[in-house]
């Protein structure tokens, strides 16, 4: 079992994406190593697009890449804040039907990521790497975590929208649950579709 998430220091929102340092952990065990841990950074916007004549889109994408000795860690991605249309809040459901809190961390997902027992997808999967040095599918096996999410909201124009998302990434020791490496980012995009 996991732990619960320790909640964050706060942090002031912006117009953009803003994040924290990583947290590594020092404690390992005999068999579970991590190489690499790389959270989102460096973004500074939020990306906006127009895909229809009526409808606007605003989103801000991110990456997570998790790599390890063997398949015994496993990436989970809590989350709070919130969507706001038109200045009221919209409810946002995660994983297991929780609503997504403005004060609580919640695991984020509709189906949880990082979880070795869901089925891989291309934005959400584990991967060994071949002889080839190319990415093979491997949800049990692979030591490769790789990650893909991108909060968005969608509308008409002159509409007014904003969403403040505090995300909290953490890798853990499948046997003992111990947290092997966590960060936390904030996204904040904030404006008016159309414009």
């Amino acid at each position: 079992m996991v732990d619960e998430p320790t909640e964050p220091s706060s942090s002031s929102s912006s117009s953009s994406s803003s994040f924290s340092s990583s947290s590594w952990s020092s404690a390992s065990s005999a068999c579970c190593n991590l190489t690499t841990c790389e959270f989102p950074k460096g973004l500074d916007r939020c990306k906006k697009s127009h895909p229809s004549v009526t409808v606007y889109r605003v989103d801000n994408p991110f990456e997570i890449d998790v790599e390890g000795t063997g398949a015994c860690f496993e990436y989970r991605q809590f989350v709070k804040g919130y969507f706001k249309r038109g200045g009221k809040v919209e409810t946002h459901e995660l994983l297991n039907g929780q609503l997504m809190s403005t004060t609580q961390f919640n695991e984020d997902g509709p189906r949880g990521y990082g979880n070795r027992g869901n089925p891989h997808s291309k934005t959400d999967g584990y991967y060994s790497i071949d002889d080839d040095l190319t990415a093979q599918p491997d949800q049990a096996n692979g030591d490769l975590y790789r990650g893909w999410d991108s909060p968005s909201m969608s509308g008409r124009s002159g509409e007014s929208y904003e969403f403040n998302l505090h995300f909290l990434g953490r890798v853990i020791d499948k046997a003992t649950g111990a947290i092997m490496c966590q960060h936390e980012w904030v996204i904040h995009c904030k404006g008016v579709f159309g414009q």
